[in-house]
């Protein structure tokens, strides 16, 4: 007989995979609204900063230079709020599932190993019991039993 509590750890564990999903999806929305509001903002800000640099350095070096140090410079801002937006840690729920996630996936392992055993132990007395050795047989029979 499996034990009722293995199936309320089971139904944890499934509760457990569906929140830290839902985390998931929410904590990916999150990432992508901040990259998104980021391009915004580049597309607006740093295009009239790219256009005064611009400006700047083509009334100074030619267009081509200018062009040229006004792109390298919008490569270099799209690199940083790229990099800004991967270093977003998943929120401290996540940690909690991942503690309770494992206290039940080894409760769970101890109780079908003990299920494994009780069942190993039956075999070994049926075995005893056809081959007459009922001491044995008796003694497997009474370790199944707890």
């Amino acid at each position: 007989m499996v034990h009722s509590t293995t199936f309320r750890r089971l139904a944890l564990l499934g509760r457990i995979k569906s929140m830290r999903l839902r985390i998931a999806v929410q904590h990916g929305a999150k990432q992508v609204t901040i990259v998104a509001f980021a391009l915004l903002l580049a597309l607006g800000g740093i295009g009239l900063l790219m256009f005064c640099l611009f400006s700047l350095l083509a009334a100074e070096f030619g267009i081509i230079a200018g062009a040229l140090l006004s792109g390298l410079l919008l490569l270099i801002s799209a690199a940083l709020a790229i990099a800004a937006a991967s270093r977003l840690q998943p929120p401290a729920e996540a940690r909690v599932l991942d503690n309770v996630e494992q206290t039940l996936v080894g409760e769970i392992s101890a109780e079908l190993a003990d299920l494994e055993n009780g069942f190993k132990r039956l075999e070994t007395g049926t075995s005893a019991l056809f081959k007459g050795d009922y001491l044995t047989a008796l003694a497997s029979f009474a370790g199944s039993a707890k």
